[in-house]
């Protein structure tokens, strides 16, 4: 007869979690406890990822509290998903304190930590502070990645500044190293990146050749579907068609596939345009 080891229940216990039966989970470590199981790290970490997820975030702030009485501390990646729950729950303050808290225990916050915290800074329309996060990076040790650059341009996108967006692509293109790394903005000013070189800005029928450029073809900074979708519903709200479907084109020639939300912004550009037939016809070919 197999005997459930921690391995085996931490997988069910994630199972649950996801699917938002957060009582079942706690009965299941519980469980686990009883049996000699655990729960360990990984355990708890799981359950407070369930918990911030579903919006339950004083009851996951209760289960860190939980975690030293038990023998455990919180490690990177407790705090990641702390990191997370509380930029999702828009509580930038929380965050803040989160970031201190790793900094004041010596854990070092890795590329995905960063992300959690620009990511949360561009939905809040803090484009200035995004891109100091992003400086720092090298600084600390951690090298910005294709993340970073997707999540700085769809905060751009998102805040309909879509010439800001292309310059940073401009950017990009102009000053990455051979190592694939991201270099630091020359100017940031009023939440407005601003490229040193005027003659580097780009119009909106440049942006799919210089997503397909083989400056920008490296395994580091490969465009993937976030990148071009990001600039394509941006030029669909802008109701810059046109450039939204050529850039579309130019995702599909590179061998990119459009996702649901590439054509949902397409579909909603042309209805907002009044061309219900051309709607109709990009739906049937989703």
């Amino acid at each position: 007869m197999t005997i459930a080891n921690s391995f085996t229940f931490n997988i069910v216990l994630h199972a649950l979690c996801k699917e938002g039966k957060l009582e079942k989970a706690l009965d299941l470590a519980t469980e686990m406890e009883a049996k000699g199981c655990g729960p360990n790290v990984v355990s708890y970490n799981t359950l407070i990822w369930g918990f911030f997820t579903h919006g339950h975030v004083e009851f996951g702030m209760k289960l860190i509290e939980q975690m030293p009485d038990k023998g455990f501390h919180p490690n990177v990646i407790t705090y990641n998903i702390l990191l997370k729950g509380c930029c999702q729950q828009g509580m930038l303050e929380g965050v803040i304190s989160v970031w201190q808290q790793m900094v004041k225990r010596g854990l070092v916050q890795n590329d995905f930590s960063f992300n959690i915290l620009i990511d949360g800074h561009c939905k809040e329309g803090d484009i200035q502070e995004a891109f100091r996060l992003r400086d720092d990076m090298p600084r600390l040790g951690v090298s910005p990645d294709l993340v970073t650059f997707n999540t700085l341009l769809n905060g751009f996108c998102i805040r309909g500044e879509i010439q800001e967006a292309q310059d940073l692509l401009v950017q990009m293109l102009n000053s990455c190293s051979p190592g694939g790394q991201i270099p630091k903005a020359e100017v940031v000013q009023d939440n407005h990146v601003s490229s040193v070189d005027s003659s580097a800005l780009v119009t909106e029928t440049e942006v799919g050749e210089l997503l397909s450029m083989e400056l920008l073809q490296g395994e580091h900074l490969k465009p993937n579907h976030i990148t071009h979708t990001s600039l394509i519903s941006a030029y669909c709200r802008a109701g810059k068609l046109q450039q939204a479907f050529t850039l579309f084109e130019e995702m599909v020639r590179s061998g990119i596939m459009p996702n649901e939300i590439t054509y949902s912004s397409l579909i909603n550009g042309l209805c907002k345009a009044g061309k219900l037939l051309e709607a109709r016809e990009l739906l049937k070919e989703m």
